[in-house]
């Protein structure tokens, strides 16, 4: 019955007027800010105010307007201006952007005081001596004079170190100077300032001038070097390529074995533990590299040029050469000083030690041993060729006997000793 009364107006108790329901007061209302979900915004009320995070944005965007606002109305104005960079006081024009500042009268002030492209002009620190450092500091050198070294670090500094526009414009007497010839003269300058100035290599030894010197005949080197290795045909890039390949499976096989190694038990001999009992025991070690092993160094310490051909009529060292061809000469030029019985017996040798080919991975150990191996080889032949004369010469001092077996079996190792 009640809610027959709620429905038609009617007060529960009584017959008296309708009560009126107090309206509540209606709070701000919310407003969904931009990349908020629907749903996410339902889950709000005023008693859950906005983040501040999901405000930011607007915040941000109130702060610059009172920004702008403070520093007054944006305007744009032609003036004059001057760059600091430049020494002859060049005076141009271009537009400004200015503010309107009402707190001093509309007075305009511009953005910028200065020239804003001058932090850009950056210049290289180019290192330079006076009479007394040149006297005391830099060591004499007859193809360099004071007044070209002049020349050339004037020209260091308008260039700021870039070294094929320093090697085209260098004109001085009409002397030809290349990049390399140029670089090595600057860097040995600043090197020998720098230790003069701090007295020596205790404070500076991590410099880079000073830890890395810079030396023009090994760049000569690797331009020369990396020339040569550009140079390769389609051939020799598919020879190393499977090169590389074999080395990959070599070491694949070699992770494996040691793998293997690693899980063997411990009541049955391991690799290792086989390969030491196969090794041999060595009272003296020889630090002399085998025969036909190159120097790596001279004895300045830089990397040592190979030694001249054979057949070179001028004797000069080349530049670049392949490991594996200089030794494949050699090789060839010795073989064709035997004879063909001694050639024969070589080849048959190296058969019998299924060495047949010439090695495929031509590194600087490998090509040693090799080289070696055909020595060793060589004095086998004619050790081997001695004992035979020797042994017909004794049966030649012992007395003579009836036996015609003996006396054939001594004319065939005379026979063999002839052809040898």
């Amino acid at each position: 019955m009640s809610d027959i009364k709620d429905i038609m107006g009617i007060p529960k108790h009584g017959n008296g007027p309708v009560e009126q329901k107090a309206e509540k007061p209606k709070g701000p209302k919310l407003q969904k800010p931009k990349g908020m979900s629907r749903e996410a915004f339902a889950l709000l009320s005023a008693s859950h105010p906005l983040m501040p995070s999901q405000l930011m944005g607007e915040i941000e965007s109130e702060k610059k307007q009172e920004k702008v606002e403070r520093r007054g109305k944006i305007s744009y104005e032609w003036r004059s201006f001057k760059n600091p960079c430049r020494q002859d006081d060049l005076e141009l024009w271009h537009w400004v952007k200015c503010y309107t500042n009402t707190a001093t009268n509309n007075k305009i002030i511009p953005a910028e005081k200065e020239y804003p492209f001058a932090k850009y002009n950056k210049k290289a620190n180019v290192y330079r001596y006076n009479d007394e450092e040149w006297k005391n500091l830099i060591k004499a050198d007859e193809d360099w004079s004071r007044e070209e070294t002049d020349y050339l670090l004037d020209l260091v500094e308008l260039m700021d170190m870039r070294w094929f526009a320093i090697a085209d414009r260098y004109e001085f007497n009409g002397k030809e100077r290349s990049v390399d010839d140029i670089k090595g003269r600057y860097y040995s300058v600043a090197r020998q300032l720098l230790i003069g100035r701090e007295g020596g290599t205790t404070g500076i030894a991590n410099h880079t001038l000073v830890k890395h010197p810079f030396d023009p005949r090994h760049e000569q080197l690797r331009k020369a070097g990396f020339e040569q290795y550009l140079k390769r045909s389609p051939e020799k890039e598919a020879e190393e390529d499977a090169i590389l390949q074999q080395a990959a499976k070599i070491e694949s096989k070699r992770k494996a074995e040691e793998g293997d190694t690693m899980k063997g038990t411990a009541g049955a001999p391991t690799a290792a533990a086989r390969l030491q009992e196969q090794m041999i025991e060595i009272s003296e070690f020889d630090t002399t590299p085998p025969v036909g092993t190159p120097p790596l160094f001279d004895i300045d310490g830089n990397p040592a040029l190979p030694t001249p051909l054979e057949g070179d009529p001028q004797g000069a060292a080349p530049r670049v050469l392949l490991r594996s061809l200089h030794t494949r000469d050699l090789i060839d030029s010795k073989l064709a000083t035997l004879a063909e019985r001694q050639r024969d017996l070589l080849l048959r040798l190296l058969s019998g030690l299924k060495l047949t080919e010439f090695p495929r991975t031509s590194n600087r150990a490998i090509c040693a041993a090799y080289l070696t191996l055909i020595k060793e080889g060589l004095e086998y032949i004619e050790l081997r060729k001695n004992v035979e004369a020797k042994q017909l010469l004794k049966k030649r001092l012992r007395p003579a006997t009836d036996d015609p077996d003996m006396d054939a079996e001594n004319k065939r190792h005379k026979f063999s000793l002839d052809q040898n």
